[in-house]
């Protein structure tokens, strides 16, 4: 049998079964770790990193069930999260606990989870790549066309750009989508609303109301009150707030007379922070007849005011 030489057998296809996918396991177990006690910290990772882009099951666990306690404004630790993990039925993945034991005791500073975040991010696009590479020579090797694999082409690529905008869809569209991992992760009870909480700043809203019910006079002393930090509606004073008001119906006077209906004032109209946009005076007053005075009081002197104004009429005093 000297004679007989012995064949090696051919090394594994690394395409095989036996081959893992590209991943950054110490990036994952530093972050798995420091989400399970920084609240900020899972708050900044997610703003790089979506469960996905986590490869392995017990850390994509980890990050599962610390996404929703985070959204219910739980506690966060280790032992938290190992309760949140059994209420869910997933033990098994953590090896039954020993997995947050070992990462969830010896974590890295919060302010070094986004870097870690990255890491991840970076591994998990070029997994997104190798497992493309697979399907085209998978592809390949099943006979497929050039224009079948021109489609899987392009598919990757589509997927690609549709990550960097948070979405699905075309990319002029998907940048307004909805981020799960920062809309589950937000507290919406500790937003601020604004003085009356009608809304939350980056809200719009309609007013919408029968002619002459108000709709004008209500808007327009609402947002004087929110430019001098006035409460309104009964709520809390607040800080001033910048305001721009264009006005496309009312005139000079009406502006005046209104704004001195609610107490406004030289002094208290908020100029650095309100800014009104009025109707022209002139297309506003052109053939309109003057007001008679209210109450039967005098209106204020003419030669007082800028020319370019008509007279207002005082308000009425109080009645004892």
């Amino acid at each position: 049998m000297d004679n007989v030489r012995r064949i090696p057998h051919p090394t594994a296809d690394q395409d095989g079964l036996s081959r893992t996918a590209p991943h950054d396991a110490e990036a994952e177990d530093y972050v798995a770790g420091v989400i399970m006690n920084d609240r900020t910290a899972y708050l900044e990772c997610a703003r790089l990193i979506t469960r996905e882009d986590i490869y392995q099951p017990g850390h994509r666990a980890i990050w599962d069930a610390v996404t929703g306690m985070v959204a219910e404004n739980k506690q966060l630790h280790p032992v938290t999260v190992r309760a949140e993990l059994e209420k869910l039925k997933r033990l098994r993945d953590v090896e039954g606990g020993n997995l947050l034991l070992r990462l969830g005791y010896e974590t890295v500073p919060g302010v070094m989870a986004p870097a870690f975040a990255e890491r991840i991010a970076d591994v998990a696009r070029i997994r997104r790549h190798d497992e493309y590479a697979n399907k085209v020579k998978g592809a390949i090797l099943a006979g497929a066309t050039a224009e079948e694999l021109d489609k899987l082409t392009d598919s990757h690529r589509q997927q690609e750009e549709r990550r960097t905008t948070l979405g699905q869809g075309p990319s002029h569209l998907t940048n307004a989508f909805l981020d799960w991992n920062e809309h589950f992760a937000t507290d919406f009870g500790n937003v601020a609303l604004l003085p009356g909480k009608l809304m939350a700043p980056g809200q719009q809203i309609t007013v919408v109301g029968d002619g002459k019910a108000g709709k004008s006079l209500l808007v327009q002393e609402w947002l004087w009150r929110v430019a001098t930090g006035q409460s309104f509606l009964g709520d809390r004073p607040q800080d001033p707030i910048s305001v721009l008001y264009v006005d496309a119906e009312n005139g000079h006077q009406d502006i005046q007379e209104r704004f001195l209906s609610y107490g406004g004032g030289p002094r208290t109209h908020g100029p650095a922070h309100l800014r009104l946009v009025p109707a022209h005076p002139a297309a506003r007053h052109r053939g309109r007849r003057r007001r008679p005075p209210r109450h039967g009081r005098r209106s204020r002197s003419a030669s007082r005011l800028p020319r370019h104004r008509v007279p207002v009429h005082l308000r009425p005093r109080e009645r004892r």
